[in-house]
């Protein structure tokens, strides 16, 4: 089997995409699995080598030291497939190209098109900087060995011959213990939010909403993600704060038990546009945990939400439709425990991520002929011929 590096200078070793869903269904297909990534020490976890880099203190150290580290660790590895992800890391991606490695660019989103709607750059500096990114992924695209995307609209701006979508759906196999019977006494009037937290994904609209619900509901939004330390001094400053429980970034084990305490969940993006077509993965998991999902209506979304009638769509804008949303829930809990357990059938029945799996790994075993990498053949791997695994073999071929 093939030696496989992965390379972040931007998320957590354990990340949820990278660590626990690619990483260890790459482990279980049979590969030697190494994770570069910021972190306190070396370790080793689950079967996967996790080599540490330093954790930035900055942006500016993250794009010049961390990807420093990050390059010289790689090149220490010696691995036969590299695979990053993060756009600070496309030059990386070039010069090991260079150096003669197989190469995989995993785009988690359309960075060309986040750019546009980051605050901390100016207006013209946001343009400028959205074509950068487009023109290096141009190159990048062309010269790496396959490009993985979070959602098929991503998989778009690449070259379709060696392009592939790998939805960042839920692992359901630590959903399925939890399967709802229809039980909610147990649980508080608590709204959940899962996953970091900013402006761009609603939480000034979440933090004002929660505030105008009639007080005799006693509801409380559970936030279950980092919180940038400027941007919490400006929700502790609204109203709704006050019925506001933060609880940091949560470790991806503990997350369905915080949902299954809540009962529902937000998901009120703004319309940017890379949340107009974007899958988050935040609505999948409410979906899998069977509590119903507030979601902006995005006509992508309500294509997700409306056929599986398993939640309530809203302008992500309005916190008083926001408000009223979670009200109408929490005034017919039958309802919502409906809605809820039409989502986790959904859920089951057509967003897994092992399915998404299976397609990573018949990836793999295209890039590892092209690479020249010996070893046993994964088991069952030669199983039926798919859809997905025809393009997987033209990696094979180029």
């Amino acid at each position: 089997m093939a030696k496989v590096v992965h390379l972040t200078s931007v998320h957590p070793a354990f990340d949820v995409r990278i660590f626990h869903k690619e990483c260890r269904a790459l482990a279980a297909a049979g590969h030697e699995v190494t994770l570069i990534a910021p972190h306190e020490a070396d370790e080793q976890r689950d079967g996967i080598q996790v080599r540490a880099v330093a954790k930035p203190g900055n942006r500016f150290t993250r794009g010049t030291t961390t990807v420093w580290a990050v390059f010289r660790a790689a090149v220490r590895e010696r691995g036969d497939i590299y695979h990053f992800h993060d756009p600070e890391l496309m030059p990386i991606g070039l010069a090991l190209k260079l150096l003669g490695k197989t190469v995989v660019y995993d785009v988690h989103e359309s960075y060309r098109d986040t750019l546009l709607s980051k605050h901390w750059l100016l207006p013209f500096a946001r343009k400028t900087a959205s074509k950068a990114i487009a023109a290096l992924e141009w190159i990048v695209g062309r010269s790496c060995d396959a490009v993985i995307t979070a959602t098929p609209r991503i998989a778009e701006m690449f070259p379709t011959n060696k392009t592939f979508p790998v939805r960042n759906y839920p692992d359901l196999d630590a959903f399925a213990k939890h399967r709802i019977e229809g039980k909610t006494a147990e649980k508080k009037n608590d709204v959940a939010y899962a996953g970091a937290v900013s402006l761009e994904r609603g939480a000034r609209e979440m933090v004002k909403a929660i505030a105008l619900i009639p007080e005799e509901l006693g509801a409380r939004l559970v936030i279950a993600g980092p919180v940038p330390a400027g941007l919490e001094k400006e929700l502790k400053s609204l109203p709704g704060w006050s019925r506001t429980v933060l609880l940091g970034r949560v470790p991806h084990e503990k997350v369905i038990g915080v949902l299954q305490q809540c009962r529902m969940g937000l998901c009120v993006l703004h319309a940017t546009p890379n949340h107009l077509e974007a899958l988050p993965i935040k609505m999948f998991e409410y979906m899998a945990a069977g509590i119903p999902v507030i979601a902006s209506g995005f006509p992508t979304w309500r294509d997700i939400v409306g056929p599986a009638q398993c939640g309530l769509l809203v302008d992500p804008m309005s916190q008083q439709e926001i408000a009223s949303a979670i009200t109408q829930l929490l005034r017919n809990p039958d309802a919502a425990v409906r809605m809820g357990s039409n989502g986790q059938q959904a859920a089951f029945e057509k967003y897994s991520w092992e399915a998404e799996a299976s397609v990573l790994v018949r990836i793999y075993a295209a890039l590892e002929k092209k690479s020249g990498a010996v070893g046993r053949p994964v088991a069952g791997q030669q199983q039926e011929q798919s859809k997905e695994k025809q393009p997987a073999e033209e990696v094979a071929a180029r």
